[in-house]
């Protein structure tokens, strides 16, 4: 069996949770993960068959959460 996968990357404030929602056809899946100290993060993620929608959002050290981005 193919699994096929995504790399979401992008940049936010260093050592921010991004918290990424993984929207499917069927089936929805939260996902976090951090940015390095330079504020870099990439996330490789398992795409589901059909389509593939994921908003993502950051959160720094006080708690500030950025505004959705969307890609899909």
């Amino acid at each position: 069996m193919n699994v096929r996968t995504i790399t979401l990357s992008g940049t936010a404030e260093p050592g921010s949770i991004i918290h990424i929602i993984h929207a499917g056809t069927s089936t929805q899946e939260n996902i976090d993960t951090t940015a390095d100290s330079t504020g870099t993060f990439s996330k490789v993620i398992a795409s589901y068959s059909g389509l593939n929608n994921f908003l993502v959002t950051s959160e720094d050290s006080a708690h500030n959460i950025s505004a959705v981005a969307v890609q899909g």
